[in-house]
């Protein structure tokens, strides 16, 4: 996965094409994350996204995409009805989870397709770094690869509206391990983030 990335982001910034003639586009974008913090554990709605990103065009198709965001991650999982009577409410359920907020920075490239008029599809895809510093025995660096799509579809005069989903990989084990009375617990070293934004916002051409 790793190589396959690296590769088509290497592809993406190789590929040949006439002086840009686009104008800078600035976005901001909000969204919901649909959220794991690995293989074993269930994807669940868990967070929001907000951010912004600037887009420079170096071709009439290719742009280098500049963006930002604070991001919700982790998971919850349901267990269940189990000691529902013992709190005295009913229904109930019980669970637990992980919620994690990262401050990211992507660097993604950006291929522009026409669709029709006013309407472009983006397919973006580049690297990501991330930092959270509130919860402990958490690792605060995280970094992986980006995936996406976007659609945008023109309003009024320099203005457009943007849906999409964006999908980051991320490769740093976050997960904690503890040692109690010289014993290692690695039951949560095999976290990595796993996040899907569904996301939608605006755009705005500048120049």
């Amino acid at each position: 996965m790793r190589r396959f990335a690296i590769f088509a982001a290497a592809l993406l910034l190789l590929v040949p094409g006439r002086p840009a003639q686009s104008q800078v586009k600035l976005s901001v974008t909000g969204g919901a994350n649909l959220s794991t913090l690995d293989y074993h554990r269930p994807w669940t709605w868990h967070g929001r996204a907000l951010g912004a990103a600037f887009g420079f065009p170096v071709s009439d198709k290719w742009s280098i995409q500049l963006a930002g965001r604070r991001s919700g991650k982790g998971y919850w999982e349901e267990y269940g009805t189990e000691g529902c009577e013992r709190m005295g409410r009913e229904p109930c359920s019980t669970g637990g989870g992980v919620a994690l907020t990262y401050f990211e920075f992507m660097v993604l490239a950006d291929r522009r397709i026409e669709l029709e008029d006013r309407v472009r599809l983006h397919l973006l895809v580049g690297p990501f770094g991330g930092h959270q510093g509130g919860r402990e025995h958490t690792k605060t660096i995280d970094f992986g690869v980006v995936g996406g799509a976007q659609l945008e579809m023109g309003l009024y005069g320099n203005w457009g509206l943007q849906t999409g989903a964006l999908y980051t990989h991320g490769f740093v084990n976050t997960g904690p391990i503890f040692e109690y009375d010289g014993r290692v617990d690695t039951s949560g070293a095999n976290q990595k983030t796993r996040t899907l934004t569904l996301r939608g916002g605006l755009s705005y051409s500048i120049g």
